[in-house]
């Protein structure tokens, strides 16, 4: 490490020389959210530079934030994807055609009025919306486990009734 923070022209530079390649290093891992990861590094740079001192070679530093970053962030993902995978595995099939039992709109609609405001509103954001548990939390507020634990009590809640 050497200075404290870098001058404006100096992080223009960097940018210009590095950011096409960090953003081209971040896609490996998804390609969605490379730019947000080097923005991030780009930042931390900055942070780190203005209470430790600039790194000697800010290129190689920036490659390994990104890395990091782009690991971590793959790692993630991976495990969220795996998750829906299996939830929609063993999602139960009360509403896909060719059952033996078909409900009406008017009894699914009644189904759903039973429900609480904040189960029913996961339930039709999730099936008819199609939306992700993280597209769920972000419309909610909840966190992801708050999100998954009422939902599938939503989905607990109107397999019974379907029973009888």
């Amino acid at each position: 490490m050497k200075k404290y923070g870098f001058a404006a022209d100096e992080m223009v530079k960097i940018i210009d020389a590095h950011y096409a390649s960090l953003l081209l290093y971040a896609r490996q891992w998804d390609a969605t959210a490379a730019e947000d990861l080097v923005q991030e590094a780009l930042l931390k740079l900055l942070r780190v530079s203005h209470k430790k001192g600039c790194p000697e070679n800010a290129a190689a530093w920036l490659f390994q934030v990104v890395r990091n970053a782009a690991v971590s962030h793959f790692r993630k993902t991976s495990r969220r994807e795996k998750h829906e995978r299996n939830l929609a595995a063993a999602r139960i099939t009360w509403l896909e055609p060719g059952q033996d039992v078909a409900l009406e709109s008017a009894e699914l609609a009644e189904m759903l009025d039973q429900l609480p405001l904040d189960l029913r509103e996961l339930v039709i954001a999730r099936i008819w919306g199609g939306l992700s548990f993280d597209e769920m939390v972000t419309l909610t507020g909840l966190s992801r486990t708050s999100v998954f634990r009422k939902y599938n009590e939503a989905l607990e809640f109107l397999k019974k009734r379907l029973r009888g």
